[in-house]
């Protein structure tokens, strides 16, 4: 199933240190066991979001403009995201700047090394 259609409520939005954002949906009625399993099934994909506070008619994404994946993030910034995710994962014992400092501090160093040696 490519696209999945369920009533929710667009509960908190907000700001990650990588420039992203997060936003948080709860879902306005109990759902069946299939729509769970199609839901859950999507867990960890990128995908495309499309909100809006009707439905959707199953022609809408017909009308749609076409989305250019011309807007590629820099090495540097796809750099940071995956430093992001690593440390989301982690047990943050420290802010996300410090960790992200500290790693490319590492990264700068062993790459200093190689120059001098």
């Amino acid at each position: 199933m490519k696209n999945f259609q369920v009533q929710a409520v667009l509960s908190k939005i907000e700001t990650k240190v990588d420039g992203s954002i997060k936003m948080v949906y709860i879902t306005s009625l109990e759902m069946s066991d299939k729509d769970t399993a199609v839901l859950m099934s999507f867990r960890n994909k990128e995908g495309y979001l499309l909100f809006a506070d009707t439905g959707f008619q199953d022609d809408i994404l017909e009308d749609l403009p076409k989305i250019e994946h011309t807007q590629k993030k820099s090495k540097s910034q796809r750099l940071r995201a995956v430093l992001y995710r690593i440390w989301e994962r982690s047990d943050q014992t420290e802010t996300f700047d410090n960790y992200y400092s500290r790693i490319m501090e590492k990264i700068i160093n062993k790459f200093k090394m190689k120059l001098e040696g």
